[in-house]
């Protein structure tokens, strides 16, 4: 009786010991996951150089002027995005906040009241994979009107050997057809 009672506690202690492994196993593995997955905007992180092609509407053309973009991740869910405009001799800086949070990216535009919120499904892809294509959705007041905007966010991670962005923005009236409202062209520089 008192070897098998031995042999119980032995099994029992054999058990809790597997056990054990098996939970530190899993909890290094979850650890290694968490420590592997991408945060939102490490792969815009770094200067870009480009140009901002807008529409204007008064003169009925469009325009490109030369803008410089620094990007510093914040979190792994945010960013501020440091724009620098060279307004026909003039310089012009625009300072944005970017968040992203569970299907919603926020952007927050220093000096302007509100937040510009968007929803998409791709940008999780674009995040896992460091490069791609995303399109967010959003609502925006535009001539006093309430319009649907779309962003279409491409980020190449090489191309010829430098990373390009681009941001496509797009607006329409409830009913209509998306029509063009700016696209900002980058190259990564060192």
């Amino acid at each position: 009786m008192y070897r098998a009672g031995m042999n119980r506690v032995a099994l029992h202690a054999n058990s809790l010991k597997r056990l054990s492994l098996l939970v530190l196993s899993l909890s290094s593995c979850l650890l290694s996951a968490q420590a592997a997955a991408p945060r939102a905007f490490d792969s815009f992180a770094g200067r870009w150089a480009g140009a901002l092609e807008y529409q204007d509407y008064g003169a009925d053309r469009r325009v490109k002027i030369p803008v410089a973009l620094s990007v510093r991740v914040d979190s792994g869910t945010s960013a501020t995005w440091s724009f620098e405009y060279d307004d026909f001799g003039s310089t012009v800086s625009s300072v944005e906040t970017h968040r992203w949070k569970a299907g919603t990216y926020d952007v927050t535009t220093l000096g302007q009241p509100g937040v510009q919120r968007y929803t998409s499904r791709d940008f999780p892809a674009l995040i896992g994979k460091g490069s791609g294509k995303a399109v967010l959705v959003g609502n925006q007041l535009e001539n006093g009107k309430q319009v649907e905007i779309r962003r279409t966010i491409t980020l190449n991670t090489m191309t010829g050997g430098r990373a390009s962005l681009t941001t496509l923005t797009e607006t329409r009236a409830p009913g209509g057809t998306f029509a063009f409202r700016n696209r900002s062209s980058y190259t990564r520089t060192p």
